[in-house]
């Protein structure tokens, strides 16, 4: 992201959201990353003045607009705003405050008409982030899981605030593991289940090489997403001196991003024993899933 990125945004310091005119945007050439898009990839799209913008309020690093009220303290945004302490006490860094622009959508309707005529893309999807050269954005409607996809999306948007290229396995994964509601596990159990029946079907097994080798979304399927929230996990939570390999990563990233270093690279010898040993955390956590089913049918033991 340029240098004068954060300087060109419209929040002053007594935290006033840009309004009016200032919503327009047009000619956006945008990197757009889905919830369930699977798309990083440049396009260009103009985006007209038909957003939502009935309600605007600054929620800390947030200017949501919105075609319906919410309540002064309403949890979806302290859930999403939260993610940002948790993101960087993860990663032991600290990351921008470049203002978000949040639109959110009164119902899936809107959404998708919206998105069908301007965001041709993206018409299927629940939610959508964007970056041009001045500004993030998230797009969203109203509906149950508008938690879930809120707080994924902003995951995007904060660590972009912050850093000029990420792989795409580290940005996907870290959106999938802090997408969940804070305070509740940290298993993405449709992760463990898929990973565990892959592997037991002889489909998949990890790789970070070929992991690392994704750069266009457009090909990053459920496998991918799955396997990239699972070294998320792995590092974060197997042990401190695997945390501190994902910090080191992320420092080196945000210090010297023109290298675009790759962690299997980094990892050299290790990463073999890494990915014998994330098997084992996957075969864990898909215990633990089976004990709590009468079924067990997460097991990854062989048939």
């Amino acid at each position: 992201m340029p240098a004068n990125h954060v300087s060109s945004r419209k929040l002053s310091r007594t935290g006033h959201c840009e309004t009016g005119r200032g919503i327009q945007i047009f000619g956006w050439i945008i990197f757009a990353i889905c919830l369930l898009g699977f798309c990083q990839g440049c396009s260009q799209f103009d985006l007209p003045t038909t957003l939502p913008a009935k309600n605007i309020r600054l929620e800390q690093q947030l200017c949501v607009y919105s075609d319906f009220q919410l309540g002064s303290e309403h949890r979806l945004l302290t859930d999403a705003t939260k993610r940002k302490s948790d993101l960087e006490a993860a990663l032991g860094v600290e990351l921008g405050d470049e203002l978000i622009h949040v639109y959110l959508f009164d119902n899936a309707a809107n959404f998708h008409r919206y998105a069908q005529q301007h965001l041709p893309n993206f018409a299927e999807r629940r939610a959508v982030f964007l970056k041009s050269d001045t500004k993030l954005m998230v797009l969203a409607h109203w509906h149950d899981g508008l938690g879930e996809d809120l707080r994924h999306e902003l995951v995007h948007g904060y660590l972009h605030a912050e850093f000029t290229w990420l792989p795409l396995w580290l940005d996907e994964g870290l959106a999938e593991y802090f997408e969940l509601a804070p305070g509740n596990s940290t298993v993405h159990q449709r992760h463990v289940s898929h990973l565990a029946k892959a592997f037991r079907d002889g489909l998949w097994q990890p790789n970070l090489e070929r992991l690392e080798a994704f750069t266009d979304s457009s090909n990053f399927g459920e496998t991918q997403y799955a396997e990239s929230w699972l070294w998320i996990h792995f590092l974060l939570n197997s042990s401190p001196e695997r945390s501190e390999v994902l910090r080191s990563y992320v420092r080196q990233l945000k210090t010297v991003p023109e290298k675009r270093p790759d962690l299997h690279s980094l990892l050299d010898s290790q990463q073999s024993q890494l990915e014998i040993a994330i098997v084992e955390h996957l075969r864990e956590l898909a215990q633990t899933a089976s004990e709590g089913r009468a079924t067990g049918s997460t097991s990854i033991a062989p048939q």
